[in-house]
């Protein structure tokens, strides 16, 4: 086991560390902006200020880590019973589940861009524009080595970690894919980030470990540059998205998601891990509570609870909890306001 002097990641740790990464986002993004009009082409220019997105969300993580003593266990290649062969297992299902997502989430990722371009909304423009020489290499560094890493410790690493301290585990999936799709404010990507974010959590939640979730996220994030780089490989990729979207075809979307959720859910098997001592008790202690509320309304009883009947601590942790959850569903709040005003100024400005 690694020993250490900090104390483990809590929830509210995780909402604050959300919260600046998703000011320091827009600091960024601000910033670059202004800059970028400076500049005819500015592809080269747009990339750095990609990494520099990607530098400052690691930067608050260490920052906030060291700063509150606190220590994130996402790498348990120490741990007793992880090694080397199991991080290569982890590796092995990682580029498993980002194959299942682009070859059975693409679908219905498309269908919404076409409710999208129904709308008015401009559907044509891309997140990258084709580069070459030194800007294709920096390209593939940012996107294949920085944003894999960095995005997988903010959102499987951080924020799941919180939230499965608070909740159950595809309570804790669902709103780490909801908050990782609505974090990148784009509505052409939503849907697919949001089954892609659910599918990184899911391994990431059963494997205790940021492996699988990288690997994914590194084979997603490849093969989307390899779409930029070669127009050949973007041609076919979206030809074979359009044999769903036309005529009798749609009708195979669903049946298609939902083979890409068990799929993802099957490879999830292979990287579980036994919960630990302290997720057993959180765990039946949340089906005591369930069950004895169950109990309670099937009695005509009300499930009253004073404040009387908690201690000093369990108070403490309830208000924690409760405090958390508003600063978490506030970034959820103006990241989808975001979300909206790039939808309109897609449809309005073209």
């Amino acid at each position: 086991m690694i020993k250490t002097d900090k104390r483990k990641l809590n929830f509210v740790d995780s909402v604050f560390i959300l919260l600046f990464v998703v000011a320091g986002d827009l600091i960024v993004q601000l910033v670059g902006t202004f800059i970028l009009s400076f500049f005819d082409n500015g592809i080269f220019v747009n990339y750095i200020i990609m990494l520099l997105m990607q530098l400052c969300f690691a930067l608050v993580v260490w920052v906030y880590t060291r700063k509150k003593g606190v220590f994130i266990p996402v790498f348990p290649l120490q741990r007793e019973g992880r090694g080397v062969k199991k991080a290569v297992i982890d590796g092995f299902v990682g580029v498993g589940v980002a194959l299942i997502a682009l070859l059975f989430f693409c679908q219905v990722a498309g269908l919404f861009d076409e409710l999208l371009s129904f709308m008015g909304y401009d559907t044509t423009s891309s997140s990258f524009e084709a580069p070459d020489g030194v800007s294709a290499a920096f390209l593939i560094i940012v996107t294949c080595i920085f944003a894999p890493v960095v995005e997988e410790l903010v959102f499987r690493g951080v924020l799941l970690g919180g939230l499965r301290q608070v909740l159950g585990k595809w309570q804790s999936v669902l709103l780490t894919g909801l908050a990782f799709s609505l974090f990148h404010m784009s509505p052409m990507q939503t849907v697919y980030q949001f089954f892609l974010g659910c599918s990184l959590a899911l391994v990431a939640y059963d494997s205790r470990s940021l492996v699988p979730s990288i690997a994914a996220h590194f084979t997603n994030n490849l093969i989307a540059v390899f779409t930029v780089l070669f127009p050949t490989f973007n041609n076919l990729y979206a030809d074979y998205i359009d044999i769903f979207l036309i005529g009798p075809a749609v009708a195979a979307v669903v049946p298609l998601t939902a083979l890409g959720v068990f799929g993802v859910w099957f490879l999830s098997r292979f990287v579980k891990v036994p919960r630990n001592e302290e997720e057993e008790s959180r765990e039946r202690a949340r089906k005591e509570l369930k069950e004895e509320k169950k109990q309670k309304r099937a009695s005509g009883e009300k499930p009253e609870t004073t404040q009387a009947e908690f201690s000093e601590e369990e108070r403490m942790i309830k208000r924690q909890r409760t405090f958390g959850f508003a600063i978490f569903y506030t970034v959820l709040g103006v990241c989808g306001f975001i979300w909206l005003i790039n939808l309109l100024m897609g449809i309005v400005i073209k």
